[in-house]
């Protein structure tokens, strides 16, 4: 596959590639690595008038200690040099795993940080030759065709990001540095993005991400990068995501967690997790406060108690699915596990002493907190089910709700198995004896 003919700009400065970039237009490509730019080219996925080769700027170039101890990194550094840096080693060690995790050592020597940053959303359509596109129906939404040739019958653009270093980025909280000829602003990295497939970043024609800013870097901040691939080289991934836990100084209790996704689809997965994550919370207060006060009853009890939850979460899914589809039906679970939650911890918080109860909530919190990390493993899982089935229906957004649920379930499940089992016994053990039950 030959690329169509362009025409090549080596600028000297910044701002003379912001002036040719915004006098291409949208007919103008920034080239820095090259690893996506050069296969896309061929694939008549881009057809640009103007190519931009950006990699020898200085101002792109290198990494600055800030002033109230952060880093920065430029946009056109390669991979290989910030997985190398001692200084990102460091103080970001998570950012050193996920650029690692790029491709293979061959991508990330010519790769860049600011082109892993702005890669293009993917699909397993969009990113076909053009006579591959050709056979199976023409161009689709985001080459402004009519048609979306993966989830049929849609009017969105489903394609995702996928790259690797975001996900850390923003569980590290950082910042972007972006320059147009007149000057520069700055954004969270967050804000770089719009959840769009077909024109996924905020940069408007002449704007070139010039620079990473780093914050300082925490005290008792540990964080990992996981991706799901088919092949452990190469390939794109699947679902990724960056975790990051910052825990209280002096003491090994959680003060502050992050998870960050990459490859999924940013609207219909956010939603869904925070719909299956308000649910965990309930199903967590729930579990724990019944296990606390009804399991010395007899079974009929507990049969009753399990009875009135699955009923409310039917009525309430009955009432909302046909108003809000699928977002209702997690939402019916959500709330109906919410209120049974909050209702078993008020009828605790009138039998127990204080101390007592906030001890048993704290392991609770534990409960909630291996399912939240769990379930942020699994839900992605779910969304790669609309290039499975081909559909965006209400039936297959159920299936894909399903399926993540289902995921998540057991990911939640192999979670709990870590935590402390004789730490759960003891407690609940107490607890029951406080109540006046017994152990049956």
């Amino acid at each position: 596959m030959i690329p169509r003919p362009f025409e090549y700009h080596a600028p000297a400065t910044l701002a003379e590639a912001c002036a040719l970039l915004e006098q291409g237009g949208a007919e103008a490509k920034v080239l820095a690595g090259g690893t996506d730019l050069l296969v896309s080219l061929k694939q008549e996925v881009f057809r640009p008038r103007q190519v931009v080769d950006v990699r020898a700027l200085p101002e792109l170039r290198g990494m600055t200690p800030l002033p109230e101890g952060g880093l920065r990194l430029g946009a056109a550094l390669s991979l290989e040099e910030v997985i190398s840096s001692p200084e990102v080693q460091t103080g970001f060690p998570l950012l050193v795993a996920a650029a690692a995790a790029v491709a293979a050592p061959t991508h990330q020597a010519m790769g860049t940080l600011g082109g892993n940053l702005l890669l293009d959303t993917r699909c397993w359509f969009y990113n076909q030759s053009r006579a591959q596109r050709t056979a199976l129906g023409g161009e689709c939404y985001k080459l402004e065709g009519d048609a979306c040739f993966v989830a049929k019958g849609v009017r969105d653009c489903y394609a995702a990001y996928s790259g690797d270093t975001a996900a850390a980025l923003l569980v590290l909280e950082a910042s972007v540095r972006v320059a147009d000829r007149s000057g520069s602003r700055t954004l969270p990295l967050a804000d770089l993005y719009t959840g769009d497939g077909k024109t996924p970043f905020v940069l408007r024609a002449g704007e070139i991400l010039e620079a990473v800013l780093l914050p300082p870097p925490l005290r008792e901040f540990h964080g990992a990068y996981r991706k799901f691939r088919l092949r452990q080289a190469l390939d794109y991934p699947l679902a990724g995501l960056a975790i990051g836990i910052r825990f209280r100084p002096g003491s090994t209790g959680c003060g502050e967690a992050r998870l960050a996704f990459t490859a999924a689809d940013t609207g219909r997965t956010a939603t869904l997790l925070a719909l299956h994550s308000g649910s965990l919370v309930g199903e967590g207060l729930f579990m724990v406060a019944v296990a606390a006060l009804l399991s010395f009853h007899d079974s009929g009890t507990r049969l009753v108690a399990s009875g009135l939850l699955i009923a409310c979460k039917v009525l309430l899914m009955v009432a909302l699915a046909p108003v809000m589809g699928v977002a209702g039906i997690a939402l019916a679970a959500s709330a109906s596990s919410l209120l049974a939650g909050a209702y078993s911890v008020r009828v605790l918080g009138r039998r127990l002493p204080p101390e007592e109860l906030r001890e048993l909530l704290v392991f609770g919190g534990k409960v909630v907190l291996a399912g939240l990390f769990a379930l942020a493993l699994a839900m992605p899982l779910s969304e790669l089910m609309t290039a499975w089935d081909g559909d965006s229906s209400f039936a297959s957004d159920l299936l894909r709700l399903a399926a993540g649920g289902l995921a998540g379930t057991l990911a939640y499940l192999a979670a709990l198995m870590t935590l402390d089992v004789e730490e759960a016994g003891t407690l609940l053990r107490r607890v029951r004896e406080r109540l006046g039950g017994s152990w049956s």
